[in-house]
């Protein structure tokens, strides 16, 4: 559960408690894969107030395409399909570089079309 702003370029935002919502195994913050890949809600980021053990807080920012293309496909027992991201992938500077990349790739492929 969370918000969603369509504003803008549109922003996903959600609390996630380390002691209830960290996968511990692969140390990651999950996300509904139904909401990261439908085409009809608009967004472009994603922003995950983190409240770690020791009750410190953290802001874990990211893009849906980043988390599309780097992130793990999980299906927990009661659960829907979720796409969930190392916490030491959550970047707003990673996800920025990323998209720059694909679209500077997009570009190229179809610069001569």
């Amino acid at each position: 559960i969370g918000r969603l702003d369509i504003s803008g370029e549109g922003t996903y935002s959600k609390r996630v408690v380390e002691s209830k919502h960290l996968h511990r195994n692969s140390q990651s913050v999950a996300i509904n894969a139904e909401l990261l890949e439908s085409d009809s809600l608009p967004f472009r980021w994603i922003v995950v107030d983190y409240i770690k053990a020791d009750g410190s807080k953290e802001k874990l920012v990211t893009s849906r395409a980043y988390i599309l293309a780097h992130g793990k496909r999980f299906k927990f027992r009661d659960y829907e399909p979720q796409i969930a991201l190392e916490l030491s992938e959550w970047s707003i500077d990673k996800a920025r570089r990323y998209e720059v990349t694909v679209n500077s790739q997009q570009a190229f492929c179809f610069g001569g079309v």
